[in-house]
């Protein structure tokens, strides 16, 4: 891991656009090679598997799926992220959608910052086996009003 990323790991005193950013980048690698470990082909194909994965819907989802999962910490980092009133609006996305991947992409970034390589590893199974599962009528709906969809205090 470069030097410089673990310079100050605490939570509170890296950006969360800087946390997305990474977390986003972390997401996606393992993506990729959670779908090249079961198939190969090309590109075009490969991105479309992803899709499924990686869409702020997807991510937001599998966050209302992980999050009572999550330690007190973990979840106030998620809240935090959440929270966070981006520079840009997304295009052709629900923004709380939005709001909730760039809270997971935070999450992943700050365990990988942490080195936390085996809690990422369950964080982020747990993530994948829910995406994965065969849900009709689900997909792009989020699963719960619990307390990630109210603003912290």
């Amino acid at each position: 891991m470069p030097e410089h990323l673990l310079c100050d790991p605490d939570k509170q005193e890296i950006p969360v656009s800087s946390l997305a950013y990474l977390g986003d980048a972390v997401y996606e690698l393992a993506v990729r090679d959670r779908i090249l470990a079961t198939c190969a082909g090309q590109a075009h194909m490969l991105f479309r598997l992803s899709l499924r994965y990686v869409e702020a819907s997807a991510q937001a989802a599998a966050l209302d799926f992980i999050y009572p999962q999550l330690t007190e910490e973990e979840q106030a980092l998620c809240r935090r992220a959440r929270n966070h009133v981006p520079k840009s609006r997304p295009r052709k996305q629900d923004p709380l959608a939005y709001r909730k991947a760039t809270a997971l992409e935070a999450l992943c970034a700050w365990l990988y910052l942490q080195a936390a390589e085996d809690r990422l590893g369950e964080i982020l199974e747990a993530c994948f086996h829910y995406l994965e599962e065969d849900k009709p009528g689900t997909q792009g709906e989020s699963l719960a009003s619990d307390s990630l969809d109210k603003p912290s205090r």
